[in-house]
């Protein structure tokens, strides 16, 4: 794994010869992508992932050039084949153009461990460079200064944009982007593949397809009810018939959000109870049940105290009876859900 963090040589072997072959690279291909309002046109939360080189070791990939005319004098040959990068510098990026235009990106890139803002995220977003050019000046290589440089790059990078609701890859674009910095300066060549990457980011952030994915224009959320009409649920007291395993499953459902998923059952008319720490800070869970029941829930309230949530849908669900008393130490319970894997869905457990 090699991290780009400082120069470029760092990870190209440089095959010196007599000349080199420098990279055709297209420096007027620029995008500016139109901002989204902050109040007439907002976007779903998105989040950030990773990008990863996936170019050939030994692809040629632009020239390694000498003097104050920038003489070619050795090839650029990628040597770390498909290559995992740190996406820190790679993130400060692309949240730097998404501030510009107001896209919701959610999650921090310095926390430790877990990042319950995350859970926020609808959509995931992650790049793959598939062709990367860069021709570097040294022109003061002669006076044995390799510190300073001119440099200019692009890159190709396919995206792809990973529904958290839908669980899947929704779209894959493909995007240009390409810098220059003229004037002589350390890191230079970094600098100017990171400026490729925002111009390929812009280029992303001007797509039709990709907007509309992501914004919110047009939608048509479920409505959530007032908060003073969740305190007068009327909740269904248990009946001294016996329990009916079968019956019980019918109204049991998997809900999905963030990475995890939980069970949960309606308590009400259009409202699904869950544990909070299945939905975390999500605002919007995907909610799948027996005979072909899947929908799409608004979360609604929760108390992370007492780890419950509710949501709302608009298909009405049998509700099942609630026992608010406590039951003695020793009593029979059972419990049925999705424990561990969706795979285990409708699971009765003693």
């Amino acid at each position: 794994m090699h991290i780009i963090n400082s120069s470029l040589i760092a990870v190209l072997a440089v095959a010196l010869s007599a000349c080199g072959t420098p990279a055709v690279i297209d420096l007027k291909a620029t995008s500016n992508p139109t901002p989204f309002s902050e109040f007439e046109q907002q976007t779903y939360p998105i989040q950030f992932r990773k990008v990863v080189v996936d170019i050939p070791r030994g692809t040629h990939i632009g020239a390694f050039e000498a003097g104050l005319a920038c003489i070619p004098n050795g090839d650029l040959n990628w040597q770390a084949g498909r290559t995992a990068v740190d996406p820190s510098e790679f993130d400060k990026t692309f949240r730097e153009e998404a501030a510009r235009i107001n896209i919701d990106i959610v999650g921090d890139p310095d926390a430790l461990f877990e990042d319950p803002d995350e859970w926020r995220a609808e959509y995931l977003v992650a790049g793959r460079i598939e062709d990367l050019r860069a021709n570097v000046c040294f022109p003061y290589a002669g006076f044995g200064n390799l510190s300073s440089s001119s440099a200019e790059a692009s890159v190709s990078v396919e995206w792809q944009l990973y529904s958290r609701i839908d669980r899947e890859v929704i779209s894959k674009i493909t995007t240009y982007g390409a810098a220059e910095v003229t004037d002589t300066q350390p890191g230079a060549d970094t600098i100017t593949i990171l400026n490729a990457f925002a111009e390929a980011t812009k280029a992303l952030f001007s797509n039709e397809e990709f907007r509309s994915l992501i914004s919110r224009e047009g939608s048509s959320p479920v409505s959530a009810p007032a908060p003073n009409s969740i305190e007068r649920i009327s909740l269904k007291k248990p009946s001294e018939r016996p329990v009916d395993f079968a019956l019980l499953n019918k109204n049991v459902v998997t809900v999905f959000a963030g990475n995890g998923h939980g069970s949960g059952f309606a308590i009400a008319d259009n409202l699904i109870i869950t544990n909070s720490h299945v939905v975390e800070s999500a605002s919007k869970v995907r909610v799948v049940g027996p005979d072909g029941y899947d929908e799409i829930a608004n979360v609604v309230a929760s108390d992370r105290r007492r780890d419950v949530s509710l949501l709302r849908v608009e298909q009405k669900l049998s509700e099942l009876p609630v026992l608010l008393d406590r039951k003695p130490i020793g009593s029979e319970v059972y419990a049925i859900g999705s424990p561990y894997l969706p795979e285990f869905s409708s699971t009765v457990t003693k």
